[in-house]
């Protein structure tokens, strides 16, 4: 098994567009598929306080006027890429890339 890492947008992710990743030894993967929470995953529990953070940081980030300089880090998000389902119709057949970690983020930003 191997781990590969890659950086992308909240915008490609939530577009469903392929993320492009190498492994560093020269070799390139596409990362792509449906976003999907696994039901082992907890129920969402932010609160109050997460997210006046989650958008005091967001507020603060895009009132700089040196936003446009970097990207704003959103935090690491781990994400499985699970192969379609065999038993289904092979004509609707989509990869998933299940949310192993990062859930509350995603939901919250998705929610926005």
């Amino acid at each position: 098994m191997s781990v590969r890492v890659a950086s992308t947008t909240v915008q490609n992710l939530f577009s469903g567009q392929p993320i492009s990743v190498s492994d560093g030894n020269g070799g390139d993967f596409v990362l792509s598929g449906q976003l999907v929470l696994p039901e082992y995953q907890r129920a969402y529990q932010w609160g109050e306080k997460q997210l006046e953070s989650l958008l005091g940081d967001l507020s603060d980030f895009f009132s700089d006027s040196n936003h446009t300089q970097h990207d704003y880090y959103l935090g690491s998000i781990i994400l499985h890429q699970a192969q379609p389902d065999e038993n289904t119709d092979t004509n609707r057949q989509v990869s998933k890339l299940n949310i192993i970690d990062g859930q509350q983020r995603i939901t919250t930003l998705a929610l926005l």
